[in-house]
C-alpha cells in the first residue's frame, strides 16, 4: 500500500502573499489579520459589507471548538460536532491512515477540516461569535456561515463576470502553474466511449500531482483572490446557509471549480469544508 507523507507545517503552496484587494477597509483591527471585507450595496444605496474568513475553517481552528466543549462539559454539542472520520474510507488506497491522521496530526492542523455535519460548523459559528465578543467595548459580532449569493460576492470580488476569483478565466498563470486545488487531467486521459462522447478514463500514473497537492492542500495556498482570500475554488467545497456547496474541491474537475459551482449539501463529506463570515456593528456609546 502507498505510505502517506505526512505534511511538514512549514510547507505551504502559497506563491505570493500579494492581493489587489485594498488594505484601508473598515474591518476592526480584531479581525483584519484573518479576514477579508467584502463590500454590499444596500437598496437604500448605503455602502456595507461583512467579514470573510481569509481560509476554510482548519483542523487546528475546529479542534478548538472541540477542546472547548470538552473543557465546559457540553456533552451534547460535543457529540453533533465530531468528525466522522470514517467518510475515509472509500477514498483512496490512504483511507485508513487518513482516518486516524488528518483532523489530529499537527502536520494536518492547517488543513481545511472535513467530515463534519453543518450543525457542527454553525455551533463553530456560534463559538467563534462568543470569542469575539468576549471584551469587545467597540463592536457587536454576528458569525454565520454565508448565504450561497454572499459567497459568490466574495468570489465575484467585485465582477459579476468573473470565472475564477483570481479574475481571470483559466486554471493556470501565464508560467503554466495551476491556480488552485482540483482534479487535473491531462489530455492522456481523455478518449470516447462507444457513442463517441468524450469520457475522462481514470490513470493511476499521470498528471495527477500537477497541481501541487495530491487531495487537500494547505487552507492558505496558491494565489489570494482580489479581496485576498484563499481557495475559493477548489481544495475543499465550502457549504453555505442556504444549503449548497460552492467552488469545487480537490476531487472536482476544472468546470466544477468555477465561481458558479455548486451542488446540494448532502452532509458531512472527505471533500467539503466551510469558511464563516462576521457582521460588526459599532455599539452606541
Amino acid at each position: 500500500m502507498k505510505k502517506i507523507i505526512i505534511p511538514a507545517i512549514a510547507a505551504t503552496l502559497v506563491l505570493s502573499s500579494f492581493s489587489l484587494f485594498k488594505k484601508n477597509s473598515p474591518l476592526p483591527k480584531k479581525l483584519e489579520e484573518s479576514y477579508s471585507f467584502v463590500p454590499e450595496l444596500k437598496a437604500d444605496k448605503v455602502l456595507s459589507g461583512f467579514g470573510i474568513s481569509k481560509t476554510e475553517v482548519t483542523n487546528e481552528e475546529y479542534n478548538a471548538y472541540l477542546n472547548h466543549l470538552k473543557s465546559t462539559g457540553n456533552t451534547k454539542e460535543l457529540a453533533i460536532a465530531q468528525r466522522d472520520s470514517s467518510l475515509w474510507i472509500k477514498t483512496n488506497d490512504l483511507s485508513k491512515d487518513m482516518m486516524k491522521l488528518y483532523g489530529n496530526h499537527p502536520g494536518f492542523k492547517r488543513y481545511p477540516v472535513l467530515t463534519i455535519s453543518k450543525e457542527g460548523m454553525e455551533g463553530y459559528c456560534n463559538y467563534l461569535q462568543d470569542q469575539l465578543n468576549v471584551g469587545s467595548e467597540e463592536y457587536t459580532y454576528t458569525v454565520q456561515l454565508p448565504t450561497r449569493q454572499q459567497w459568490l460576492r466574495a468570489a465575484n470580488g467585485g465582477n459579476t463576470d468573473a470565472v475564477y476569483a483570481w479574475q481571470g478565466a483559466y486554471l493556470r498563470n501565464a508560467q503554466g502553474a495551476y491556480l488552485c486545488n482540483f482534479a487535473a487531467i491531462g489530455p492522456e486521459s481523455i478518449s470516447r466511449d462507444e457513442n463517441g462522447n468524450a469520457v475522462v478514463v481514470p490513470i493511476k500514473k499521470g498528471n495527477h500531482f500537477l497541481d501541487g497537492a495530491d487531495l487537500m492542500a494547505l487552507a492558505k495556498s496558491y494565489y489570494p483572490s482580489s479581496y485576498g482570500i484563499y481557495c475559493l475554488n477548489g481544495n475543499v467545497a465550502e457549504v453555505t446557509a442556504d444549503d449548497t456547496v460552492c467552488g469545487g474541491s480537490w476531487k472536482d474537475y476544472g468546470y466544477d471549480v468555477r465561481n458558479q459551482s455548486y451542488t446540494s449539501y448532502e452532509g458531512a463529506s472527505t471533500t467539503v469544508g466551510f469558511r464563516p463570515i462576521v457582521y460588526f456593528t459599532k455599539k452606541k456609546n
